[in-house]
């Protein structure tokens, strides 16, 4: 595929990049490689924008990787360079990948376990984030700041992005937080955790725990309806723009702020997860989330992981009363 950028026409091969560039007269143009070991597997694994012309590199067989070709700040030439290296792109498969941009997003769509595109993999380069959600599109089109989608089954265009439903069900949706250690090594205990943000009246979020990489448990729900929600004060979420959308894809409604608390109890912990997921109608946004009454206790292990230690020295039994040799 052919790809116009700053003057000059990439053409992606599979396992190289080549640029063509006339000259003034139009007597001597410059074909040459321009990168080799990088390329794509489709006539749509590359989109102009912006910032450069970004592609789903796919000329490794091991790794896949969302790179841009982009002008060297500080000369003339072109660089090739990874975008959102912290995530991991070789969970999908791209034998049918499709690229777009869209305000401050990269959008990717690709497989996850189908035969079809089922996955939208959105980049946002602005904040280096990246959200995947169970969306499947094998083309996709910009109206007056609006996107749509062509279905990758059914022969049907959907608009993304507006209101806060999908097709008249809750919006799957998870936010998992990093393990987090609170910057020490040593046995924790939490005994509350504080949310502040906005929510809808209708919106509800379950809260879970993690710890030590254990099953996810339920500790609480934060529900738009309950007293600690500030009714007096409501902001409107759908009236300032975000490039060229509004917040909430043009429906305006009135969301409130809250201020609470979950009192939980935790046994002895290295490291914690926290799972929020939204599941209801409406919008919900938490700007803080912090973890309130922290007990710090001696440095040892968890009390999982104690379990397994003083090995056998055959390695096939844990938990020796002494040491075996």
């Amino acid at each position: 595929m052919v790809v116009p950028h700053e003057g000059n026409y990439f053409s992606f091969k599979q396992n190289s990049i080549y640029r063509f560039l006339r000259d003034a007269a139009d007597t001597a143009p410059l074909n040459e490689i321009f990168r080799a070991d990088v390329g794509v597997d489709t006539l749509n694994s590359a989109v102009a924008t912006s910032l450069g012309v970004v592609f789903m590199n796919t000329a490794s067989a091991t790794r896949a990787s969302l790179d841009i070709v982009e002008r060297n700040v500080t000369g003339d030439n072109f660089l090739t360079n990874v975008l959102f290296p912290h995530f991991d792109f070789t969970g999908f498969v791209y034998d049918d990948v499709v690229l777009e941009s869209w305000n401050d997003y990269l959008l990717v769509a690709c497989k996850s376990d189908s035969g079809e595109n089922n996955r939208l993999i959105m980049g946002d380069v602005k904040k280096k984030t990246i959200d995947v959600a169970q969306y499947g599109a094998r083309s996709f089109t910009k109206d007056d700041g609006r996107l749509y989608i062509g279905d990758s089954v059914s022969q049907t265009v959907y608009e993304l992005f507006t209101g806060f439903d999908d097709m008249g069900i809750p919006v799957a949706n998870e936010f998992i937080s990093m393990n987090d250690t609170f910057g020490v090594e040593k046995l924790k205990k939490s005994k509350k955790l504080r949310f502040r943000g906005l929510i809808d009246p209708n919106q509800k979020i379950k809260v879970s725990l993690s710890i030590d990489n254990s099953d996810w448990q339920h500790v609480g729900t934060i529900a738009g309806s309950a007293d600690y929600v500030d009714y007096l004060t409501s902001y409107a979420i759908g009236t300032n723009l975000i490039g060229g959308e509004t917040l909430g894809g043009g429906d305006t409604v009135p969301v409130y702020q809250f201020l609470m608390e979950i009192k939980i109890r935790t046994p002895k912990y290295r490291k914690r997860r926290i799972k929020l997921e939204a599941e209801g109608f409406g919008y919900c946004a938490i700007q803080m989330m912090t973890d309130w009454d922290i007990y710090t206790f001696p440095d040892r292990l968890p009390r999982s992981s104690r379990l397994t230690q003083n090995v056998s020295l055959d390695g096939t039994e844990t938990d020796q009363p002494t040491p075996t040799y």
